[in-house]
């Protein structure tokens, strides 16, 4: 939308307004500033994002551009192509769809971890790449603190491929979550339910504030055939770690866009199933149909697998980021200086910020 028009210092003003979680964030000559006030102090969704981007610019010296962006945090995208006009009578007045490819009310460029069909939002790693901790979600109330992408990354293409899918026992496809964000993993569930569905499927609610269910790491599903992915509110990031597993994956289709989700279903090495009415009578189809090719469905899973080795690794995430930020850079219509407003985000700050053994 921004191929004619570029992008202009005003509408980076205006994606800073979008949204209830929006962050402007500036890089000028190798140095990292963001308009990080009180508000996004402590358990703040950026500071991974912060992190990711300190990181890059360590690595890669020179190679950074000077680029004035906006990121917003939330699970949903906040740039729609055709929105819902206001409920206030005063704002609706007002109200207009964007209009990209002229400066008359263009589209703000925001980048978000997800985006549908109908949004503009710009696409960028899911803030679970650097890791993510969650205070009071273990049995100890400690919570838990999942591990860097570049860690876990190699940890578990080693444990797949130490465990060949002919060799696992675990045959029965695997799924763990959360039922609160979603009336379909209620129906998942209810699926593995009985004697009939316990024989076919593995899933289970999981709460862990709750100290509900049992989860499974993601190491332990290198163990099984088969992983189940469905959404939650939105998207899951549960997809990324399911990914170089070596299993095959089963995924519905889905409105919601994350560069994850994009790739895998890009490549064809996935299995799809029908979350709709008929889901657990569609699973079993597609579960039968698999057992029944279980030469075709073991070279599935091992391609995928080599894919995830690649394409998934810390230095594709890494490519993929400085890519991103010099296309963005390139439609920039302004020269980039700092704002009085942002804060130099250093490595102390971050840490401060982040919580990490």
């Amino acid at each position: 939308p921004w191929r004619d028009t570029g992008i202009t210092r005003s509408m980076v003003a205006a994606a800073s307004q979008l949204g209830k979680r929006p962050t402007r964030v500036q890089i000028v000559g190798g140095r990292l500033y963001a308009k990080v006030g009180s508000r996004l102090q402590g358990k703040s969704r950026i500071w991974y994002w912060l992190w990711g981007l300190q990181e890059l610019l360590d690595k890669y010296p020179g190679r950074v551009p000077d680029v004035d962006l906006v990121m917003q945090t939330q699970d949903s995208a906040q740039c729609t192509v055709r929105g819902k006009p206001p409920k206030n009578k005063t704002l609706a007045l007002t109200y207009q769809d964007y209009h990209p490819g002229t400066l008359h009310h263009p589209p703000p460029p925001v980048f978000s971890a997800v985006t549908t069909a109908n949004d503009y939002d710009l696409l960028w790693p899911l803030w679970t790449i650097w890791g993510e901790d969650v205070q009071g979600a273990s049995a100890k109330a400690g919570g838990f603190h999942d591990p860097n992408w570049g860690r876990l990354h190699g940890s578990l293409v080693r444990a797949a491929r130490a465990t060949p899918w002919r060799s696992r026992r675990a045959s029965r496809p695997l799924w763990r979550g959360s039922v609160k964000t979603n009336r379909r993993r209620i129906e998942l569930v209810n699926c593995g339910r009985g004697s009939e569905g316990a024989s076919m499927l593995d899933v289970a609610n999981v709460q862990h504030k709750e100290h509900l269910g049992k989860p499974v790491s993601a190491i332990r599903r290198t163990e099984h055939r088969y992983l189940i992915y469905m959404d939650g509110k939105t998207f899951s990031g549960g997809l990324l770690p399911m990914t170089p597993t070596g299993a095959i994956l089963l995924i519905h289709p889905t409105e919601f866009v994350t560069l994850h989700t994009r790739a895998v279903m890009s490549t064809g090495y996935y299995a799809e199933f029908s979350a709709g009415e008929d889901m657990c009578q569609n699973i079993s189809a597609v579960l039968q149909l698999m057992n029944d090719d279980e030469e075709g469905t073991a070279e599935k899973a091992a391609a995928l697998l080599e894919w995830a080795t690649v394409e998934l690794s810390m230095r594709s995430v890494e490519r993929d980021m400085l890519n991103m930020l010099n296309a963005y850079a390139k439609l920039q219509r302004f020269d980039v200086k700092r704002s009085s407003t942002l804060q130099e985000v250093r490595w102390s700050l971050i840490r401060k910020n982040v919580m990490r053994n």
